[in-house]
């Protein structure tokens, strides 16, 4: 059922819009030998890091429901003498149980995000502090587990009142939440782990607005945030709904790249904005998570059942913990696949808008070889894990409209 809600939600929503083929062509007329080899060295260990991380984040909640003897018929959560339920009802112990297994999961992977950041450091992609960095960690893992206990609260008690109906109502729930967390995320959260300020005027502020105007999208905010104390690569995104959306640029975007490749990036964020891609990918999720949440539903209580677990007890939350990683880890590649075409599609977007397709391919250039990034990374690594078009698939499509519209575009190896 997850799978199948995760590809009828792609296919419902996936973008229908003709694209400019991907012409083929080989990294090593674009980069150096010498560049591609830095950059498998650097993102082969990554990439096994990443995956390292995904299965330990369901490894985790999986072995703490179906194998720790103590979660056996409740006897963690409840008085051994009298056999109550801790807390009010049990919905307080509820929320220290979701708490608790998410932090549990945070400390497992800990090693292997640390290993990646000192990796980063080491390449000298990252250039934050372990102490800073440890910093954020704590601050989001505190976050994301005062999130989990609130929701593992919120499921006990429709447990209890609805039995097996609870799940639609959690659903609806989550979605709304999601919703909360994408309109008011940008003006709440962001800004405790980053300073942002408006765009001053300027020649970047006005690129922004002429592209806007005639791509005739409303930008919303523009605003620029301090990656350099964090990273030397560069980005940009579209983030918030209604009165909080607005674009976000990287000031290393608006230090080290021209002109000309800042306005490859602008056209592409407002092409996320021309297509309402933050609304699509919150529908996508919106829909699969409401399918999801009675396979969740299901799988929890085969879990349950195995262990001697009621499930109006808190110790249901780790099953139902369990059983949402499983679900989450199913649905990823789907979401990364969606994701890809939407990606896409926005590149297209930008080669019309701006009509330079030499400033694409150096655009593309420069930011793989600023991000240490792989130009063609492995093509099953990429079908699982990708959440863009690969730079030389980005390239490609810039070739083709290149070649259409006869542009001159610049040649030889990048560094």
């Amino acid at each position: 059922m997850v799978l199948l809600s995760a590809v009828v939600a792609s296919f419902v929503l996936w973008p229908r819009d003709e694209l400019p083929a991907v012409t083929p062509v080989s990294q090593f007329d674009y980069f150096t030998a010498a560049f591609i080899d830095r950059a498998s060295e650097f993102r082969g260990l990554q990439s096994l890091l990443g995956v390292s991380t995904l299965l330990v984040l369901v490894a985790v909640p999986l072995g703490l429901a179906l194998f720790w003897p103590r979660v056996a018929n409740g006897r963690l959560w409840a008085d051994r003498r009298t056999g109550a339920i801790a807390g009010r009802g049990g919905w307080l112990l509820a929320g220290g149980v979701g708490a608790a297994v998410y932090l549990c999961v945070m400390l497992a992977t800990l090693p292997f995000n640390l290993a990646a950041f000192a990796r980063s450091r080491n390449y000298g992609l990252a250039v934050q502090g372990f102490g800073s960095w440890l910093w954020d960690w704590l601050l989001a893992a505190a976050l994301l587990a005062i999130g989990i206990a609130l929701l593992a609260m919120l499921a006990l008690v429709l447990l209890r009142r609805l039995g097996k109906r609870w799940w639609p109502v959690f659903g609806a729930c989550l979605v709304l939440l999601a919703g909360t967390i994408v309109m008011f995320g940008p003006v709440t959260v962001a800004p405790l782990f980053a300073d942002f300020e408006s765009l001053p005027a300027g020649e970047v502020r006005t690129d922004v607005e002429e592209l806007a105007r005639k791509s005739g999208v409303d930008a919303g905010g523009i605003y620029v945030v301090d990656a350099a104390a964090r990273t030397t690569g560069a980005n940009a995104y579209v983030t918030g709904l209604g009165s909080t959306k607005r674009i976000v640029l990287y000031d290393t975007l608006l230090n080290d790249f021209s002109r000309e490749e800042r306005r490859q990036v602008i056209a592409h964020e407002l092409a996320h904005a021309h297509y309402d891609d933050l609304l699509v990918g919150f529908v996508w999720f919106a829909f699969v998570a409401m399918a999801s949440m009675l396979a969740v539903d299901l799988l929890a209580r085969v879990f349950a059942a195995r262990r001697g677990v009621e499930m109006t007890s808190p110790a249901a939350i780790a099953m139902l913990l369990a059983a949402a990683t499983v679900a989450i880890a199913l649905c990823q590649p789907f979401a990364n696949a969606f994701s890809r075409k939407v990606e896409a599609r926005a590149d297209a977007y930008a080669l019309q808008l701006t009509e330079r397709p030499e400033d694409a391919i150096a655009l593309e250039r420069r930011l793989t070889v600023n991000n240490v990034s792989r130009p063609k990374p492995p093509a099953l690594l990429n079908l699982v894990f990708g959440t863009h078009p690969t730079a030389i698939d980005r390239i490609g499509m810039a070739v083709t409209v290149e070649r259409e519209t006869g542009a001159t575009a610049a040649t030889g190896a990048d560094r």
